[in-house]
């Protein structure tokens, strides 16, 4: 039998890795809970059945498409001008001398300054029982710049673990899961407690902080990796 765990652990023993895992379970665990409050608000304040619910959560997911579509050719195309300016030569953060050019988490941040406020107008335009076209607006905006962040973060995770895609990837889903587990746990006492507004500002809140931790990826991330690989390198020397 394959023992799962030392792998799992190397993962894990990597800074920059258990950085970028925590808001990629942060991003999905968000996706997950808004769908699920969305429908419960639908149907408790504007007594919709499942298949208008159903209609209306549509815009979170024509959203989450077309943030999937474009913001990966984004990255595609940011990451060809970062190797072009490093000589042809690609790493999964910005270097520190091209800083200012575009990498594959770097394309992350023309993203970062719209999704809080997405989740802050979510927020209230639910608590507010606005027209339900105004939620639908917010939804696509929600999707749309989470899953932009989310393919980012998914594809550093397996650019940054280079022979170890597959164990990394499982790391991700294993946090991933484990955060929307949680996340739909304590989802509906939160929206009784705290309404809509409460709790989708302190997703925000949230939000940025997952931001924050992409962005010390970004920065100090590929000094971490390779003060890793070093280590790992005279374990086994």
């Amino acid at each position: 039998d394959v023992n799962p765990f030392p792998p799992y652990l190397r993962i894990l023993s990597r800074r920059n890795n258990v950085a970028i895992l925590i808001p990629s379970g942060l991003l999905f665990a968000f996706s997950f809970t808004i769908t699920y409050t969305c429908a419960r608000t639908l149907a408790l304040y504007y007594d919709y059945d499942a298949l208008r619910t159903g209609l209306v959560l549509l815009a979170y997911g024509i959203g989450s498409i077309l943030g999937s579509i474009l913001g990966g050719r984004w990255s595609d195309r940011t990451l060809a001008r970062l190797k072009a300016a490093n000589g042809g030569v690609s790493f999964p953060e910005a270097s520190q001398k091209v800083r200012r050019m575009f990498g594959p988490l770097e394309s992350t941040k023309i993203a970062m300054w719209f999704l809080p406020p997405s989740l802050v107008g979510y927020a209230w335009v639910c608590q507010e029982r606005v027209n339900v076209a105004a939620i639908c607006v917010m939804l696509f905006l929600a999707g749309f710049f989470s899953i932009w962040i989310y393919a980012s973060t998914l594809a550093y995770i397996v650019d940054a673990n280079t022979g170890r895609s597959s164990i990394a990837v499982a790391t991700n889903s294993s946090f991933r899961g484990v955060s929307a587990f949680v996340a739909a746990e304590i989802a509906v006492p939160l929206q009784d407690a705290l309404g809509d507004g409460g709790l989708y500002t302190l997703w925000a809140g949230l939000m940025v902080i997952a931001q924050l931790l992409i962005l010390l990826v970004l920065y100090r991330g590929k000094q971490w990796r390779e003060a890793s690989i070093e280590r790992e390198r005279e374990r086994s020397g």
